[in-house]
């Protein structure tokens, strides 16, 4: 499927994602408040994280093997899948244990001891399983590159989730929202499974069910990757909510993260593609001209994207957090423009992370993740704390120097892969 096809295809997938979405968002609004808020993204962390050995370290080393192995023989593709689901099953297992046998600590750190979390961790400890077997299909279609199929799951799940929690919400308040956020992908599973086991039959081989020991070190070192980002971003998240809980309000820390859902919804276009369309590509890639050549199609379409969508946001800012949201969150109006330019950095960077990723450059990865994060938390840390008069816009202003660096510090290591003949 050619590139400018995937875009409209996608572009259905998000724009539905992203109604559903931004009509979850004003029902979140008008129903939880900004502290409620606060607590959505809080349980958002705390369910990434739990995700991260199960399956996001997991589905992102399917997609790399599977877009390798998928002009080769099926009993390939069958043992990697295999090995992978064990590896999944057995992690989400252990995450499901240690969440139920430390609830009570989850919700005293992160919650405030607040009463209406506990019967939503139980739910988070319920779902780890099916999430992690969800997201683990999805990969293997993914891989394949069967986009059309992908994006159609994708939107069909849209829709079911949206409606899944807007019910609870409505019927049961914030302890509804927060069921509704550990457990939709979990009810996903169902609907992800039935469509798509007609599509991966044909790669089942009968012989191929062992476990395999090769199979399982590759997908754990290259895992090592995702697992860096995926615990980087959700600690540094939570770690700075807290900073803004404790050195202004709980209030504020709503308006934060109602600021980075939007972010995350009008950049939902590109990064999905990324990874749908482009990051297969990379991995796939058997020499350094056709690898170059995809990093430079994909920045031909991704950055004038991110240009009019920049100016879009920023143009119609205050429209959009008045249909989105109430009188409460007008102060992000102020503060926006930080995050637009911030993300430009971000999407920038995006791409030569992925092109690390898909060509298994563990340590430099894991090292500029780790720079990346670091910063933005030392930081926000440093302004909210030290600065006297600390204001939410200091920890934007964090966000802007940290991807400028992480931008800069990619491309110069892109550069010297390249002139390493390593890429």
């Amino acid at each position: 499927m050619k590139v400018y096809n995937v875009f409209i295809l996608n572009g259905l997938s998000v724009f539905v994602k992203m109604a559903t979405l931004l009509g979850l968002n004003k029902v979140f609004a008008i129903y939880l408040g900004t502290s409620g808020y606060a607590l959505i993204g809080q349980i958002q962390n705390i369910l990434n994280i739990a995700m991260v050995a199960p399956s996001q370290a997991i589905s992102t080393s399917i997609v790399k093997y599977t877009s390798e192995y998928k002009n080769s023989n099926k009993e390939k593709i069958w043992s990697f899948w295999i090995n992978a689901i064990y590896l999944s099953t057995i992690m989400g297992f252990i995450t499901a244990v240690i969440i139920i046998i430390f609830k009570n600590i989850i919700i005293e750190q992160f919650f405030n001891s607040n009463d209406k979390v506990s019967i939503a961790i139980y739910f988070l400890g319920g779902s780890v399983i099916l999430y992690a077997w969800n997201n683990i299909i999805l990969s293997m279609l993914n891989g394949l590159s069967f986009i059309k199929n992908y994006i159609w799951i994708n939107i069909i799940s849209s829709l079911i989730s949206a409606i899944y929690a807007f019910i609870l919400t409505i019927s049961f308040g914030m302890r509804g929202a927060l069921i509704a956020v550990v457990s939709n992908q979990a009810i996903l599973f169902f609907v992800t499974f039935f469509y798509s086991k007609k599509y991966l039959r044909e790669y089942y081989v009968n012989n191929c069910n062992r476990i395999d020991i090769s199979i399982l070190k590759r997908i754990i070192i290259f895992s090592l990757m995702t697992v860096t980002s995926a615990i980087l971003v959700p600690v540094s998240t939570l770690y700075v909510r807290n900073e803004i809980i404790t050195s202004i309000n709980i209030e504020y820390a709503g308006l934060w993260d109602a600021v980075n859902r939007i972010s995350s919804v009008y950049l939902m276009l590109i990064t999905t593609t990324l990874g749908i369309y482009f990051f297969p590509r990379f991995s796939s890639a058997s020499n350094r001209s056709e690898l170059l050549n995809e990093i430079k199609v994909c920045y031909l379409y991704l950055v004038p994207l991110v240009c009019i969508s920049s100016v879009l946001m920023y143009t119609f800012r205050g429209l959009i957090v008045n249909i989105l949201f109430t009188h409460e969150f007008v102060p992000i109006v102020d503060v926006i423009v930080y995050q637009l330019i911030g993300d430009f950095f971000k999407i920038i960077a995006w791409v030569l992370g992925y092109l690390l990723i898909s060509k298994a450059f563990v340590k430099e990865y894991i090292v500029l993740e780790v720079l990346q994060w670091s910063v933005y938390c030392i930081l926000s840390k440093y302004s909210l704390c030290y600065v006297e008069n600390a204001q939410i816009s200091y920890v934007f202003k964090a966000y802007i120097i940290s991807q400028a660096l992480y931008m800069f510090s990619l491309i110069v290591t892109i550069c010297y892969l390249l002139n390493k003949n390593k890429v």
